[in-house]
């Protein structure tokens, strides 16, 4: 054996090659081989119980301190140890290099820091027994009751968890798993609560989670549709199924557009009916048999009593019901837009200009409908310079009457307002209609009574004629004939 590539350790005394050696830079070769370095050191937390000294100063007093047992490893158990101060109220930790070195630190590295704040009767034990009780560690009468450390508690049904005194104490909060704050397997889980949902887990753990949780999970029916997400609280509170099964996603050859409704599916314009139900409200572009422009709608509004808008007439179709083509002279007048895209009852505002140049905005239905102009070129009020008419109309529960110099456009005017046309007279001379109707509204509002907020209208039950020429008796107006009231008027 070749003594320069081995070494003889020291601590376990066995030969080594060099490389099991750890080496400085400057070529210094550790006594020991690596693994006795690594046995024995503190960064590793498998420290020999054997090799530690502290073991032997347990039960033991140093100072005003008794070392008591060695704490837990997951809060540093081979750097720490639990102490007991001699006053009996308080145990906390001390670090393992100052239990093994005591003349090297100050004295008040040995006595409770804490012993003197902790008044007799504002103990945790005093003031909270039960939650005195579920304390693990401490004795509860050595800690404050509103203390802000974190302890260890033990719940009367045996789960372990830490809180914060002052949150026990204080704010009144009880186990953690108790309360359903975090899961605990085996205990307040989904698989525990929910099991019928639970077995359509998909991929994940059931068991790991709680069943109000927010995350998304992938989930599988018991039919073995294809996987679909949805969260925990979704499944649970809002009690959601396989979308599949509800119907709400198709299955191809199932429940599809394609396979119920194939007339419907001809329809679809570049998209596969197949992959749609026909309830669904995503919006899809559809073309009818005549090879209309496509228009967008959703499956679910196909299959109510709507089709194609060009064929039903709700969109223009260039060449046979746009405003160009039904009313060239009205459609020269837009401004800005075409015509022959507009529909001629279209409630659309657009801008419209006159040949005097004047620009105004409304509805192709008003222009249409009302033949309505340019409201700057246009005459407004009643001129008693003009011919003029006197009207009769009635409503459900009203009548009225009126005048005005363009019957035809009046006349359309409170139809849309749900007026019908009883009876008219005319024309006459603007002057002499317009004394009669004087003294007709005198007559009404003081005999018969006028509709609130009206100067022409009145109730059915108060009064109904069905000629201008009863009306005219009923307010006593004294003529020999139509002709001779108007003109005794002149």
């Amino acid at each position: 054996m070749d003594e320069k590539k081995y070494k003889l350790c020291r601590a376990c005394k066995q030969k080594f090659e060099i490389s099991k050696f750890k080496k400085k830079k400057n070529g210094y070769i550790y006594p020991r081989c690596n693994a006795c370095i690594y046995k024995t050191s503190n960064r590793t937390g498998k420290r020999d119980q054997k090799q530690d000294p502290v073991k032997e100063l347990i039960d033991k007093k140093i100072g005003e301190i008794i070392i008591r047992k060695r704490g837990p490893n997951k809060i540093d158990g081979t750097h720490r140890y639990w102490v007991e101060c001699t006053c009996e109220r308080l145990c906390f930790l001390k670090k393992r290099n100052i239990l093994l070195n005591p003349e090297k630190f100050p004295d008040n590295e040995f006595r409770c820091l804490f012993c003197n704040q902790v008044k007799y009767g504002e103990d945790l034990e005093s003031l909270f027994p039960e939650v005195a009780k579920e304390l693990r560690w401490l004795n509860p009468s050595r800690i404050s009751a509103f203390s802000s450390s974190k302890q260890e508690f033990v719940c009367s049904i045996g789960h372990q968890y830490t809180a914060v005194v002052y949150d026990r104490t204080k704010l009144g909060r009880n186990c953690i798993y108790c309360e359903n704050n975090k899961v605990l397997p085996g205990f307040n889980s989904l698989k525990v609560r929910y099991p019928e949902i639970a077995k359509e887990a998909f991929g994940w753990e059931p068991d790991h989670f709680l069943p109000g949780g927010h995350g998304r999970k992938e989930w599988r029916c018991s039919k073995k549709h294809p996987p679909f997400p949805a969260s925990i609280k979704q499944r649970v509170a809002k009690k959601t199924k396989c979308p599949y099964c509800a119907g709400q996603k198709a299955i191809k050859g199932v429940n599809d557009i394609k396979t119920l409704l194939p007339e419907l599916a001809k329809e679809a314009y570049k998209w596969d009916p197949s992959e749609l139900t026909p309830n669904s409200g995503i919006s899809r572009l559809w073309q009818c048999s005549k090879k209309h422009p496509p228009y967008p709608a959703s499956p679910d509004q196909r299959t109510r009593p709507s089709g194609c808008p060009y064929c039903s007439g709700r969109e223009p179709i260039i060449g046979e019901n746009d405003l160009q083509t039904e009313y060239p002279e009205i459609a020269a007048e837009a401004y800005n837009w075409d015509p022959s895209t507009v529909k001629s009852r279209s409630g659309l505002k657009k801008d419209w200009i006159c040949q005097k140049g004047h620009i105004w905005p409304a509805t192709p239905d008003s222009r249409v409908g009302m033949s309505s102009g340019c409201p700057f070129c246009a005459d407004y009020g009643f001129n008693r310079e003009d011919p003029a008419w006197m009207y009769l109309m009635i409503r459900p529960g009203e009548q009225q009457f009126g005048i005005t110099n363009h019957l035809e456009i009046r006349l359309n005017t409170h139809k849309r307002n749900g007026w019908r046309k009883q009876d008219f007279i005319g024309p006459y001379t603007g002057d002499s209609v317009f004394i009669i109707e004087n003294k007709i509204k005198k007559w009404l509002r003081l005999e018969i009574g006028l509709v609130p907020g009206r100067h022409e209208n009145w109730y059915l039950n108060k009064l109904r004629v069905e000629k201008l020429q009863e009306l005219f008796n009923e307010a006593k107006l004294i003529f020999n004939s139509t002709d001779d009231l108007f003109s005794r008027c002149d």
